[in-house]
């Protein structure tokens, strides 16, 4: 899959640009597909962003769950999941996923979304990225709460 196959912010398509097309985390994916030996797993896409790793992976693995509390990201998500999936392969949620089922502050740091997470703090409890940031709330529930069953891989790509 090449990033132009994917629906994407503007400010991405330098990074595809860079990377001839290819998607960046491709090597991963490739690793993954290499050593993957039993497709009726289920996989789950913590932090699934536009869908880099639940679209190029959906044909190696039974279902995807794909989790993306950014709303602008999950609405990418949502679009390459229909484009390239088939309606039953996959679940899409806007949650985050923490060690608690709560609310929190989800921070908007940058379009591309790289940075783009919940409250990220210090040792010393300090703001890394100051507090100032535009911010919305989010729901953020325990990986459990989904009563997920077969996973043959977790991918976790978060910030928070």
């Amino acid at each position: 899959m090449k990033g132009s196959d994917l629906f994407h912010h503007e400010t991405m398509a330098p990074i595809f640009q860079h990377n001839d097309s290819n998607l960046p985390e491709l090597d991963t994916i490739n690793y993954i597909k290499k050593h993957l030996s039993d497709k009726s797993k289920n996989f789950v896409d913590i932090g699934a962003h536009i869908g880099t790793f639940s679209c190029d992976l959906s044909d190696s693995f039974d279902k995807i769950y794909a989790f993306e509390p950014c709303l602008m990201h999950y609405h990418y998500l949502c679009a390459n999941l229909t484009k390239h999936c088939s309606p039953k392969k996959y679940s899409v949620k806007s949650f985050a996923i923490g060690e608690e089922n709560t609310k929190s502050k989800f921070y908007i740091r940058e379009k591309i979304g790289g940075t783009n997470g919940l409250e990220l703090n210090l040792d010393n409890g300090k703001p890394v990225l100051g507090e100032d940031l535009p911010s919305y709330s989010v729901e953020v529930r325990k990986l459990d709460y989904f009563n997920i069953s077969n996973i043959g891989l977790i991918k976790i790509d978060v910030e928070g």
